[in-house]
């Protein structure tokens, strides 16, 4: 179920990373809002989403589909970028302009104020860069409760236009051909940066040391949700060291992580990542993920502990995991299936974690005198 033929992630695996980004993506921007106001992380989200809008122009001129720069061209750009976030697209090209729609969005379960960041924005900057005469209008949100998203280019300044008449229809935008697995990697291109995006708006606000506290939380939530499911697709409902660090292992493969894995058996697993798509992020988009991947592991067993050692974007010249199962009060390794006798204050941890009582570097800590 986890492993496809090739020994590589299965599409159930890349489906699931990009539903953990999405969720990711959802929560931390919900978690800006909630501490800085929409009005306030609308503002420092617009300047940093300029670069999907520069990513969706420099995909299309690769293919040479830019020809012009009248609302066609604005229409194909947006098709293209929401394409990542969709399963599909219409365009037609009017005598006043230009419409599209979108369907069955994978934002679908944020708030209205998400649509704005990543989609008005988005067409905000794609008119600016193409052609500053025009700008985009959106008459329907999914996340509104709509059936699809519709939105239009027209020129800016144009009075008594009816944005639901815009006359005969000249031409309909043909579909993209793009292969499953190219659409597969540029959703997970455009749902990193949108995370990066806010995670970058949070920081930028309020901080680094609040928005790694507040955040890994959310995703440590995350990653234990995930690990159940994972669990619940093992066969033999497996729930060791070794599976939990090959899961931890093939999630990172599926990210386009490159490295060595290797193993300490019975107590200790890690690997060396020396290529990751997430280098060039910030250095609390890594604790985030650590903090998932540490979620996932207190799912299959408390007493695991999994940790980056070194972060490239810690200024690593490359990232280190390792995982391993605590000792128990005597100091002796615990064996797989084996008890800690302090695996009841241990479920008080992971309790008050998920809560968010206390970090996961907390956790950690409090943990480790457990241990002792």
């Amino acid at each position: 179920m986890l492993k496809g033929p090739d020994g590589g992630p299965t599409d159930h695996i890349h489906r699931l990373i990009n539903e953990v980004l999405t969720e990711l993506t959802i929560t931390t921007f919900n978690e800006l809002v909630k501490y800085s106001g929409v009005e306030e992380a609308l503002r420092e989200i617009k300047p940093i989403e300029q670069q999907n809008a520069i990513f969706i122009i420099n995909e299309l001129k690769k293919r040479g589909a830019i020809n012009g720069n009248g609302p066609d061209v604005l229409l194909l750009c947006w098709m293209f970028g929401s394409f990542c976030a969709v399963e599909k697209v219409h365009g037609e090209i009017k005598e006043r302009g230009a419409v599209g729609y979108s369907y069955d969005c994978i934002f679908k379960q944020g708030s209205p104020e998400l649509c704005i960041a990543i989609s008005h924005f988005s067409t905000d900057h794609l008119s600016q860069l193409i052609n500053p005469e025009y700008e985009c209008i959106f008459t329907h949100h999914v996340t509104d409760g709509d059936p699809y998203c519709r939105y239009v280019f027209k020129k800016k300044g144009e009075k008594n236009i009816n944005l639901n008449e815009l006359g005969n229809t000249l031409a309909i935008i043909p579909d993209f051909q793009i292969s499953q697995n190219e659409k597969t990697m540029m959703r997970r291109w455009m749902l990193s940066s949108n995370w990066k995006m806010v995670t970058e708006a949070f920081v930028k606000i309020h901080g680094s040391e609040k928005a790694i506290k507040i955040l890994s939380v959310n995703a440590n939530r995350i990653g234990q949700k995930v690990g159940n499911q994972l669990i619940d697709l093992q066969k033999n409902d497996e729930r060791s060291i070794e599976t939990a660090g090959k899961i931890i292992d093939l999630l990172g493969i599926a990210l386009n992580q490159r490295g060595s894995y290797s193993s300490k058996p019975p107590n200790e697993f890690s690997k060396e990542i020396s290529d990751c798509p997430l280098q060039s992020t910030n250095y609390e988009i890594c604790k985030q993920m650590e903090a998932l991947f540490q979620g996932i592991c207190l799912a299959f067993d408390p007493a695991l502990e999994f940790r980056y050692e070194k972060m490239i974007t810690n200024n690593n010249s490359s990232c280190h995991w390792i995982l391993n199962r605590n000792t128990n009060s005597n100091g002796k390794k615990l064996k797989d299936g084996e008890k800690n006798i302090d695996e009841t204050a241990l479920e008080m941890l992971k309790k008050r974690l998920v809560k968010g009582e206390i970090t996961p570097d907390q956790y950690h800590q409090l943990k480790k005198i457990l241990n002792e």
